[in-house]
């Protein structure tokens, strides 16, 4: 299950995630790139 499906009920993104990805966080930053382009 990827980034998008998780969030997708949701109607907020966490603080954390964009803690996440203001600071590179390498483990996320490929899913955040790709949360972020599809809210785009």
């Amino acid at each position: 299950m990827g980034i998008l499906d998780t969030i997708q009920s949701n109607r907020y993104l966490d603080a954390n995630i964009w803690i996440y990805a203001l600071e590179g966080y390498p483990a996320f930053i490929q899913d955040l790139n790709q949360l972020f382009q599809s809210i785009d």
